[in-house]
């Protein structure tokens, strides 16, 4: 017996393992529920577990976290904390005009990767007589460190008509501004499009995966967000030589909300409007995938999935 206390108390000095056994414990009480059910409630769902025609158990992750049929969250009762306003440099605003949108991709890029922005072009079906139901739109800030580098970045827009540039200075600490940006210029410019795809110029997307898996959860909830993560639960990293340094006065808690990591996540053009909304009303956090899928999904009660089918192949820029 003490040899099991021994075990058990090494097993919990880890918060994070301990978090996990609490989450599994919910689970197993889900599971216990949705069988003592009566045969007419099985088809209904418990706490994120349901029962698919086949009778196989389906579970989904933020469903025992949360209420997975949970209510949005009324985002009236929270004051604005944020201007939220996007002020641009370059803005096509007819580019989501032609026919419906199935899916907008948004690229997240720094202005200087003009090549990354070739290569995506290229690798995507989109375009004159191409998929018409893809449209690809690169986010960028200013370069200022390079006298006449605007120059460039115009004629590019010119030749292709899919940048949008904010008026923000390109730093790493400012890639949450161009997801703000991306939220509120597709809810204003790009209301045909079903789906968003925010992904960065270093990755590449199997577009034809993100969609099926948006359309099987859009077959469940009418707001989400969808992408990968590597871990379940992540803290704040205290170290100040890292990249990813993060002080307690910039974030307080040991851990981050449930999140999606950044090089790529997608949702419902619908939902993207709700986060601008919570954006409005949550205060600025630098990492942006922590602040739009952490931070503002909890703030406006959107659900957040990891989803095998969403594949990133990352660096993949750097192989330009």
């Amino acid at each position: 017996m003490k040899h099991t206390v021994k075990i058990c108390a090494r097993s919990f000095k880890s918060r994070r393992w301990l978090l996990m056994f609490i989450i599994a414990c919910i689970a197993s009480v889900n599971i216990l529920l949705l069988l003592f059910q009566t045969p007419a409630a099985h088809t209904s769902r418990v706490q994120g577990l349901s029962v698919s025609p086949g009778g196989s158990l389906m579970i989904d992750i933020q469903g025992l976290l949360a209420p997975a049929g949970a209510p949005i969250n009324d985002l009236s009762k929270h004051p604005i904390v944020n201007n939220g306003k996007v002020k641009y440099l370059i803005n096509p605003k007819d580019l989501c005009f032609r026919g419906p949108i199935e899916l907008l991709v948004a690229v997240s890029s720094h202005a200087m990767n003009l090549e990354r922005r070739k290569r995506t072009r290229e690798s995507f079906n989109v375009g004159p007589q191409r998929d018409a139901k893809l449209r690809l739109v690169f986010f960028v800030s200013v370069y200022t460190h390079l006298e006449g580098f605007q120059h460039k970045i115009q004629t590019e827009s010119d030749r292709y008509g899919d940048i949008v540039q904010i008026k923000a200075v390109e730093s790493y600490k400012n890639l949450t501004l161009k997801s703000i940006a991306i939220l509120y210029w597709s809810s204003r410019h790009c209301a045909q499009a079903r789906y968003i795809l925010k992904q960065d110029d270093d990755v590449k997307v199997d577009t034809f995966n993100v969609i099926r898996a948006l359309r099987q959860r859009s077959m469940k909830f009418d707001h989400f967000i969808v992408g990968n993560s590597k871990l379940l639960v992540e803290s704040p990293i205290r170290d100040e030589l890292s990249k990813y340094y993060t002080s307690k006065e910039d974030f307080a808690d040991s851990y981050y909300p449930i999140f999606v990591h950044g090089p790529g996540y997608a949702f419902p053009r619908a939902t993207g409007a709700l986060l601008y909304q919570a954006s409005l009303r949550t205060s600025y956090f630098w990492l942006e995938d922590v602040y739009i899928t952490g931070l503002c999904a909890a703030k406006a009660g959107v659900p957040v999935f990891f989803d095998s089918q969403f594949v990133l192949h990352e660096q993949w820029g750097n192989e330009m």
